[in-house]
């Protein structure tokens, strides 16, 4: 992502040029300009860019000339940084900022959410990989079985694909692919300052087959460790290196892993087919949708199917609302003797009727339209997007006097 940063302070520049590097985007001094000459220079700029940051200076409606001015001239969108006042803010977003950060609060973090937003929702820009995060309704659906051979079968048709273990209370990805990892997702939190794109890479365990994993905590206690802005910076990094990412996870209700539910173009929500895992599934959609989550992008599996007094597919489907998508078969034999050599079982038995199953997901996964994360699809509106309309509406009328 070309990134160009518009300021009269070098001193905010250097600093959202740090910020930038932290989250994989490299902004050369070069790619810095001065207010003044921002719009004549960036129209002949190459390549043109795909996002401009502008830091308001003192004089606000200068700089609200200018960003009108550089809006119209770019055709690029602006996202404006500036102080915590209503009057800069209202008067940047009618100049044509595309959103407005905050600097006087958590800076870090809400660029790093800008640019997941923007990177995987705009079109023509440099495309984020997907991201599909696999949970489970309740116990015994076998997530992390799923997610590890999930991986692998995306991985055979693009080549490569990225591997989350988001089960910090006893993930065992590298586990069930016989991987020894040097580092996980601790590592990477408690060196926040100084991770970059390089030492996310070198944190990679790489599996024969293309899976590059990134390993959860070695034990319970680690857990604590993993922080919302390492959870950020790791998904940013390993969306702009694979095609493919999917991430296996845990406590998905929590609050800090809101964010990977919210930035995934596909959850699979894997539920048994039981009385009381159909309850844990209803609760869990109700936690997408207060976080968010567009239910366009859940794909309902249904998780060891294929058992004696199961209730039925329709029964889950009228409860639910909602169609499943695919099933994965009841097969101890087959589960068992892959998680137990640490090999895949779509390698180790690809004529199983799990491999089957779960090829078929992959399959789906890779032909689903690559719909905005976060609730941009089609129909119901998301939570934030309600939040998006109220703000432009409330923000049009305090301009009006209203």
């Amino acid at each position: 992502m070309v990134i160009l940063v518009v300021s009269d302070c070098q001193t905010k520049a250097t600093r959202l040029r740090h910020l930038l590097a932290q989250n994989g985007c490299d902004c050369p001094l070069a790619n810095v300009l001065p207010i003044e000459a921002a719009a004549n220079a960036v129209s002949c700029f190459y390549p043109k860019p795909d996002l401009i940051l502008f830091v308001l200076s003192d004089d606000a409606e200068r700089c609200h000339v200018a960003l009108e001015h550089l809006r119209e001239l770019s055709g690029v969108d602006v996202v404006v940084v500036g102080p915590r006042d209503p009057n800069s803010i209202l008067g940047a977003l009618h100049a044509g900022a595309a959103s407005y950060l905050d600097e006087t609060s958590d800076l870090e973090r809400d660029l790093s959410v800008t640019l997941g937003r923007l990177s995987s929702a705009e079109p023509g820009r440099s495309p984020a990989g997907r991201l599909t995060t696999v949970v489970s309704a309740s116990g015994g659906c076998g997530r992390t079985l799923v997610a590890a051979n999930l991986a692998v079968a995306l991985a055979k048709k693009h080549g490569r694909c990225g591997l989350f273990d988001l089960d910090l209370h006893g993930g065992d990805l590298a586990t069930s692919l016989n991987l020894k990892p040097r580092h996980s997702i601790v590592d990477l939190c408690r060196n926040i300052d100084k991770l970059d794109q390089k030492m996310f890479e070198q944190s990679l365990a790489e599996h024969e087959s293309g899976v590059s994993v990134l390993a959860g905590p070695d034990n319970w206690e680690d857990g604590r460790h993993v922080t919302l802005d390492g959870l950020q910076k790791a998904l940013r990094f390993g969306r702009s290196l694979f095609s493919h990412v999917v991430a296996d996870l845990d406590a998905f209700w929590q609050k800090d892993f809101a964010y990977p539910l919210q930035q995934s173009t596909a959850v699979v929500l894997l539920v048994r087919l039981d009385f009381a895992a159909l309850r844990k599934a209803r609760r869990a959609l109700s936690c997408f949708e207060r976080n968010g989550v567009d239910r366009d992008n859940v794909l309902l599996v249904a998780a060891r199917s294929g058992r004696q007094k199961e209730i039925s597919a329709a029964q889950v489907e009228s409860a639910l609302g909602m169609k499943i998508r695919h099933y994965v078969p009841e097969d101890p034999s087959a589960a068992n003797s892959s998680t137990n050599c640490g090999v895949p079982v779509v390698l180790e038995l690809p004529s199983s009727s799990i491999s089957k199953a779960i090829n078929a997901l992959a399959a789906t996964i890779a032909s689903e339209p690559k719909r905005s994360a976060a609730g941009n699809g089609a129909g119901r509106p998301s939570l934030s997007t309600k939040f998006r309309t109220f703000f432009s509406l409330s923000a049009q009328e305090l301009a009006q006097g209203k």
